[in-house]
């Protein structure tokens, strides 16, 4: 197969307008089926008046038998006994309608004949047969129709002509350089040539045929464009991680140069942030000590004030405690003269020379209201008062001077000047001098007292400025703990931004750090990639001369063995695409670009013999397009 038979027919059909009918094989095939098949043939043929090709190949030859029905199609245009007596008067029935129009007889006889002619009208069978062997020489002299009523068409080898049409049609989307393409039509002429000629020898040396057909050819040229096309596609997915990590080492060095210059800018600002905490925790300190100091000043200033209050309670408690012992004599007296009634004043007033005592008495009054004429006619006129008894009971007591009461106690001096001795002479007598007594006790009280008095009024006044000096301080102790608090919280901010920024710009330094390390690493890297970059450019180049041999390795040498293999690739079919000026690697080895060595190592692993020989059948077993058939005496495959 492969010279196109098939492929030809189709195509004649199409141009006839004529169905394609194959029969399809299946498992049990046989002589039956066959029939019934054919029996559908049939039914296209006369009742449904259509132009059928029926193609038969070697590969529908399931039984011998066949190719005798073929031959009575061949001869006769009919299989004898297809159908049954239902089925032919069936077939007879379709066309007698078309023998009476035409005023023909239409007997059964004549209906089949009519039936049979129509079915040979619309029929044409192509036998796709292959010469090779002895298989259709048994089968022509077997059935002499397959010869005597066919047409038998010779395929020749396609001319060198249809070689280079075909492969300039095939190759021409193949992005090849310059004017290789055409140094690659050439050569791929010249290789299926070559293996003709190779063939003839190997059939005279060895006695073993090998066919080349076109679909050699074709199998040629698809695997060259299938291997070309992959291979680049690899070499440019390599080159491209390779392109992809030198941009990355690219961009890693100017990255790392941002972040050195970005560290610098972090280390000042750290700086900058660290003198601002250390200021702030100055002032802080600073603060903190005056707060303590006035806080310590208050509370010992406190503590005094409470000392002192109480020592100015005890104090005017005493004093309180004194002046007391005097409010019994001016209450009696105040009861003394609420006993004393006007009439009282003016019969002591209409005196005119009163009793001694009663005139001492007045003069006392008059010394003590402090009047001038202490008299008994300045006490007549004082008397004479008619606010006189509520002028005494209003008294000003606190206001009596050192020497009122000096005078007064000068008339006190006398043993007979007593509260007795009044009441027996005068009742308003004896009240003001109840009077008199109450006034010198309270001022001999007042004496010890008013210093007292005098000394807890002071000692309060202090008391109320220290309290007020006490209240300012504590005001000024809460601003400086408002304020301290506030800086405090400052410091804590300022100190958590500081640690941020600091470990922010250690986490920068370690990634910088490593990441100098790996460009310092990789600095070699760099350069070896750049070199396996070119090399792959190089590589991509000479794909376009090591796929031509590889693609006619896999195509045309399976049935070779190694020494006429050796002959063509690497004697003839390499020379030729060297002196074309193809690229090409060199030296060239078929197993470099088909296998790799851990492929090569599984097969040896697997059983595989590890000669040069067995390597290459693996290939081909692997690597080609087609099944391959392994003849192994053996055992080795």
């Amino acid at each position: 197969g492969g010279s196109g038979k098939q492929s030809l027919s189709r195509l004649a059909a199409y141009a006839c307008g004529c169905e394609v009918f194959e029969i399809t094989l299946t498992r049990g095939y046989d002589e039956a089926s066959f029939r019934d098949d054919l029996k559908k043939l049939y039914a296209l043929l006369g009742a449904d008046d259509k132009k059928v090709m029926f193609l038969f190949t070697d590969a529908h030859v399931a039984d011998e038998g066949f190719l005798e029905l073929i031959n009575n199609m061949l001869t006769s245009g009919m299989v004898p006994a297809l159908l049954d007596d239902g089925e032919k008067d069936a077939a007879c029935g379709s066309v007698r309608d078309d023998l009476e129009r035409q005023g023909l007889l239409a007997s059964k006889e004549a209906c089949w004949a009519a039936y049979v002619q129509k079915c040979r009208n619309n029929l044409h069978v192509v036998l796709a047969m292959s010469p090779v062997g002895e298989t259709l020489r048994t089968r022509c002299r077997n059935f002499p129709g397959m010869v005597n009523n066919t047409v038998i068409d010779w395929f020749e080898p396609w001319p060198e002509q249809a070689l280079h049409s075909v492969a300039t049609v095939f190759l021409a989307g193949e992005a090849l350089p310059g004017d290789v393409g055409a140094q690659v039509v050439e050569h791929m002429v010249m290789v299926h040539e070559s293996v003709r000629s190779f063939s003839t020898r190997f059939l005279e040396e060895l006695r073993r045929h090998n066919y080349v057909t076109p679909k050699n050819y074709l199998d040629f040229i698809n695997n060259y464009k299938r291997s070309l096309g992959s291979n680049r596609q690899l070499i440019d997915e390599m080159a491209g991680r390779l392109s992809g990590g030198l941009d990355k080492l690219v961009q890693a060095a100017i990255e790392v140069d941002a972040m050195q210059k970005e560290l610098s800018q972090a280390k000042v600002v750290v700086e900058t942030a660290t003198r601002d905490c250390a200021a702030l925790l100055e002032v802080i300190t600073s603060s903190t000590a005056e707060v303590e100091t006035k806080a310590d000043a208050a509370k010992s200033k406190e503590e005094q004030l409470q000392l002192d209050s109480a020592q100015i309670a005890v104090e005017k408690a005493e004093a309180e405690a004194a002046l007391e012992e005097a409010i019994p004599a001016l209450e009696e007296a105040a009861a003394a003269l609420n006993d004393l009634r006007k009439d009282d004043i003016t019969e002591i007033r209409s005196f005119a020379k009163p009793n001694v005592q009663v005139q001492r008495v007045c003069e006392c009054v008059v010394i003590l209201r402090g009047l001038k004429d202490v008299s008994w006619a300045g006490a007549k006129a004082m008397m004479a008062d008619g606010g006189f008894l509520k002028s005494l009971v209003e008294f000003d007591k606190d206001g009596l001077s050192e020497k009122q009461v000096k005078k007064v106690k000068d008339y006190l001096k006398d043993p007979n000047f007593n509260l007795d001795t009044l009441k027996g002479i005068s009742s308003a007598g004896a009240g003001l001098f109840k009077w008199v007594m109450a006034m010198v006790n309270y001022n001999n009280v007042a004496k010890t007292v008013e210093p007292k008095r005098k000394k807890v009024a002071e000692a309060e006044k202090n008391l109320r400025l220290a309290q007020k000096d006490l209240t300012e301080t504590k005001k000024q102790l809460e601003a400086l703990n408002a304020q301290l608090a506030e800086l405090r919280a400052q410091f804590e901010e300022k100190t958590a931004e500081q640690q941020d920024l600091k470990s922010k710009a250690d986490l920068m330094e370690r990634r910088l750090r490593a990441a100098s390390k790996l460009i310092a690493g990789l600095s070699s890297e760099r350069e070896r990639w750049s070199a396996d970059i070119q090399e792959l450019d190089a590589r991509k180049e000479r794909l376009v001369g090591d796929c031509l041999l590889t693609s006619s390795f896999l195509s045309y040498t399976g049935a070779f063995t190694f020494n006429y293999r050796s002959a063509m690739v690497y004697d003839l079919w390499q020379a030729d695409v060297a002196a074309r000026n193809v690229p090409l690697t060199q030296p060239f080895r078929l197993e470099a670009l088909l296998t790799s060595d851990v492929e090569t190592a599984q097969w040896g692993s697997e059983g595989l013999p590890g000669d040069e020989l067995s390597v290459q059948n693996g290939i081909l077993t692997v690597r080609a397009n087609r099944w391959p058939l392994c003849i192994d005496p053996q055992m080795q495959a």
